[in-house]
């Protein structure tokens, strides 16, 4: 394929009469360059010439450079060997992709998988696997050895903020003694692929086995929260109140949890965990009317603000046979024109017996307003990643 030189980038991976000479080819690249990936998707049915353009590495790379800020919602369909991964649009809520392990074998070598890409899955024999959401490479983290006489295990991987290592984090749990038994691996390169031991939570959290549905715990800025198990506090049982939650952080920069839990915002019983714009946030329901989002401002007093409200057009409604009431998961991102990205959980259809499945809710505070996108059946964890949407679509493995 013959090329074109751009005065800054050097060659363009695009034929010289690509643009039947209308524009020069430095012109025309950087012009593709500065569109959004959504639409340069659909220019690849232009032509051959574009279509090659649009789907060379090189000029997906500056594409990613000049919009770094790009983002694609992830969900993690099915449990156990045979996972599926949906990607969708967060403009729209649609699925683009879905991506499944049926070609690929379980690897034992961490280098299958990109950390970067790398979504947890477990398996049925409660081992977690990371899977590229990109290819679909599966590879298979190194037993943990939890203490005998554990009750659960639950993983939550994480990136260090300083050093950008990622990491994963177990939590083995021994309901008898009371108590919680941690380790961490580093994943990608150097040679700490090995548990760690490290410090245990002053008090029990809240660690599901499976991330079904896991409004208990998320990660932000490099540190992991979980909401306490209020009904049993390990750390103080004066703690112990039906007034607000109490949550629990770990920082995955120093391998340490932090020496006190955090109190929730009073009046707030029963939230959700979720973050945005780097603040955790924390999610409650009033069940009547709306969905409150409440941003930590300062943790060690125990500072919260109020930011965010998301009206939820079937709360107050009697529930019946004919419409099961929807269930507000997390807040998954704010989008550049204010809207708010929801995962949510809806019923099917109407007589559905109470059948729910994953919607992505794209919010409008302004109006009040929602649109809710591709209903995704199966679908028990939602998350949010920086990618581009024209990696996909190449016809090849993506590096």
């Amino acid at each position: 394929m013959a090329t074109g030189k751009h005065p800054r980038l050097g060659p363009l991976p695009v034929t010289g009469t690509s643009n039947d000479g209308v524009l020069p080819l430095d012109l025309l690249y950087d012009i593709l360059l500065r569109l959004p990936a959504k639409p340069l998707c659909r220019f690849r049915a232009v032509c051959t010439s574009w279509r090659s353009l649009l789907c060379h590495r090189d000029f997906i790379a500056a594409h990613r450079r000049c919009h770094s800020s790009q983002r694609i919602a992830v969900g993690i369909c099915g449990h156990g060997q045979v996972p599926c991964l949906v990607i969708l649009d967060m403009e729209s809520g649609r699925v683009v992709k879905r991506v499944s392990t049926s070609n690929h074998r379980r690897s034992h070598k961490m280098r299958a998988v990109i950390p970067h890409r790398a979504v947890g899955v477990l398996g049925m024999d409660m081992r977690l696997s990371l899977m590229d959401f990109a290819t679909g490479a599966i590879s298979v983290l190194p037993d943990h050895a939890p203490p005998r006489d554990y009750t659960t295990v639950s993983y939550t991987v994480g990136r260090a903020a300083p050093a950008g290592e990622y990491k994963v984090l177990a939590i083995a749990t021994i309901l008898k003694e009371r108590r919680h038994v941690c380790k961490i691996l580093t994943l990608g390169g150097g040679g700490q692929r090995r548990w760690r031991g490290t410090g245990s939570p002053p008090c029990r959290v809240i660690s599901p086995p499976v991330p079904s549905y896991n409004r208990q715990t998320t990660v932000v800025e490099g540190v992991a929260y979980f909401l306490v198990f209020w009904s049993c506090f390990w750390y103080n049982p004066e703690l112990d109140t039906a007034e607000h939650d109490w949550i629990m952080a770990f920082s995955f920069d120093t391998e340490a949890w932090r020496p006190d839990p955090i109190q929730g915002p009073t009046g707030c019983f029963g939230i959700g965990l979720g973050g945005l714009d780097g603040h955790l946030v924390a999610c409650h329901d009033d069940r009547k009317t709306c969905v409150e989002l409440w941003y930590l401002v300062d943790p060690d007093q125990a500072l919260w603000s109020m930011l965010h409200q998301i009206v939820m057009p079937y709360h107050g409604l009697p529930t019946s046979s004919l419409r099961q009431p929807e269930h507000f998961e997390k807040p998954l991102a704010i989008m550049d024109d204010g809207r708010i990205l929801v995962w949510m959980r809806v019923p099917t259809a109407l007589g559905s017996g109470g059948v729910l499945v994953t919607v992505l809710r794209v919010y409008e505070p302004r109006t009040r307003d929602f649109t809710d996108g591709t209903r995704v059946t199966n679908c028990h964890d939602m998350g949010v990643h920086t990618w581009s949407m024209l990696y996909f679509g190449r016809g090849d493995d993506t590096k």
